[in-house]
């Protein structure tokens, strides 16, 4: 037989097993109930486009004719005026307002515009004149005063900020454009995110992508692209050390483009800086933590031949960063250093700061860290200790690294062959204070955040979810500052998007700065290049 006919046969079968992949995945995805990924670009260029227009004018609808609802309280107040009927209205319009404003934003299931963009300031500045509508409606019950501020407000609605009149739909084929052009064939995010799940839905992936792990693991040790091993077993995440050896994000050379091919032209210096001014504007203090990765403090863990202590001030470049902060004006707390010396000296120095399978602090880390935040939250001229009696327990959870669960392999098995990994004994300090009952007798309480009565609050990643919201509870960041000062704090969290993620959160829940003297933002460093969402100016 002729060469050209094995290529033809080689050919064949191969294009054989690629279209019956396909064909495949597509009946899993129907069997399931599942959209067909393979069309969805297709439908998020010419269907869903023409579907979130008209839902996006239902939306505007309904919020004009809640507007037009409060202005007729105005008119109330000459006759009687339903307190309860009002406040159900404004919230209602406040809920509507969201929903106009993540309807701009998801613009289809894989791409999601920047709220900073200019077509928002005016669903933004809608939604803050009904947020503070809102807030007045919940502190004040003086007719009087909510006669004219509700006056104040139901003008501006008539006047400047009610929502263009979307009565018509535009064509379908201007949409069908627009999507194909900006939105999705020619759109990298878009097709990122389309490769993304296509990678993770994939039925052969998933198949195969189990034993290639075991095989890779058991020939090579290897633990894949998310963790790298280290001496006496530590493991280590990969991005925190992309972090170290890359160029700091205010080099020139960093100027570079990240995993989805966007350049890195965010300045997290400039979003701190900001934020900052906009709690200043509000009388409130802003104190910026930024925690150290774990290759920052224990580098001789990966290079047995680095010697941190002669060498601290090489290991991490966000030392540059918490000084540019400070040049600004920007109160900073500095656990690198704090940190170096806790690692290196006094009795506890043979316990780690930070547990050996996972990316976060240990409970001593938590401690040391929690000692420097109230050392400098103390500093500052209206604060007053509190009166609560807290205390500390000491508890162990057996606790899997969050660095071994993100590697897959503690899921990957070969027919009923799969790998055990042992649980990391870990330490945890709980803090509880003891109320008296009714009959005289003590009752433990676990710390709880007090959301009315604090004058601090705690912004966070998953540094300040660790043992605080998660197993075994009250026993995080948060917990041990309130320990150190005797009172308990507010606080808002999201895990990896510290960056920006919570602050856009605290801007749909400004109501929880009121009363507030300072706010503390907690993030680990190597969020200043891989945060969620990068950092984005928020307006609060």
């Amino acid at each position: 037989m002729s060469c050209k006919y094995f290529q033809t046969l080689f050919i064949t079968g191969f294009l054989t097993i690629i279209s019956g992949v396909g064909i495949v995945q597509a009946l899993r995805e129907v069997r399931s109930g599942d959209s067909v990924q393979a069309l969805h670009l297709f439908q998020d260029t010419f269907v869903n486009p023409v579907k979130r227009e008209n839902q996006l004018k239902t939306l505007i609808d309904s919020l004009n004719y809640k507007l037009t609802e409060l202005d007729s309280f105005t008119e109330q107040y000459q006759q009687t005026f339903n307190y309860s009927d009002f406040e159900t209205a404004v919230e209602d319009a406040l809920f509507l307002a969201d929903d106009v404003m993540n309807h701009l934003q998801n613009v289809n299931r894989y791409y999601k515009k920047d709220t900073t963009e200019s077509s928002f300031d005016q669903v933004r500045e809608l939604k803050a004149k009904i947020d503070s509508l809102y807030l007045f409606a919940q502190n004040s019950e003086d007719t009087d005063h909510l006669k004219n501020y509700l006056h104040l407000v139901s003008h501006s609605f008539n006047q400047s900020i009610r929502l263009q009149d979307r009565r018509q739909v535009r064509p379908r084929g201007m949409l069908a454009l627009e999507h194909f052009f900006r939105y999705t064939f020619f759109n990298r995010t878009y097709l990122r995110s389309y490769e993304s799940e296509m990678e993770e839905t994939s039925v052969a992936a998933n198949t195969l992508r189990p034993y290639m792990q075991l095989f890779s693991y058991w020939l090579f040790n290897d633990f894949g692209e998310k963790a790298l091993q280290g001496k006496d077993d530590w493991l280590f995440y990969k991005p925190g050390i992309d972090y170290l050896v890359k160029p700091w994000v205010r080099d020139k050379r960093a100027l570079e483009t990240d995993e989805n091919d966007n350049i890195l032209t965010d300045d997290p210096v400039k979003a701190i800086v900001t934020f900052r001014d906009q709690l200043a504007s509000r009388g409130i203090d802003l104190l910026v933590v930024v925690v150290p990765v774990k290759p920052s403090v224990y580098p001789e863990k990966l290079n047995p031949g680095f010697n941190p202590v002669k060498n601290n001030e090489k290991i991490s470049h966000s030392i540059n960063i918490l000084d540019q902060l400070n040049s600004y004006g920007v109160e900073t707390v500095d656990l690198f250093s704090e940190f170096a010396d806790a690692r290196s000296t006094g009795e506890e120095s043979a316990d780690a700061l930070f547990m050996k399978t996972d990316t976060h602090w240990s409970a001593r880390g938590v401690r040391v860290a929690a000692k420097l935040i109230a050392a400098r939250v103390r500093q500052y001229e209206w604060f007053a200790d509190g009166d609560i009696d807290y205390k500390i327990d000491t508890i162990f959870t057996d606790r899997r690294g969050d660095i071994l669960e993100m590697t897959g392999l503690t899921d990957a098995k070969f027919r009923k062959i799969n790998l055990s990994f042992e649980t990391e004994k870990t330490k945890c300090l709980q803090v509880y204070n003891l109320t008296v009952q009714n009959d005289g007798s003590t009752a433990r309480s676990l710390y709880r955040d007090n959301f009315t009565s604090a004058d601090i609050l705690f912004l966070g990643d998953s540094f300040a979810r660790i043992f605080q919201t998660d197993e075994p509870g009250s026993a995080g960041i948060v917990a041990h500052v309130a320990y150190e000062l005797s009172q308990p704090l507010a606080s808002i969290v999201s895990d990896g998007g510290a960056s920006t993620l919570v602050r856009q959160t605290l801007e749909r829940r400004s109501n929880v700065l009121d009363g507030k003297k300072l706010v503390i933002w907690e993030f680990v460093e190597r969020d200043f290049r891989f945060g969620a969402q990068g950092w984005k100016d928020v307006q609060l």
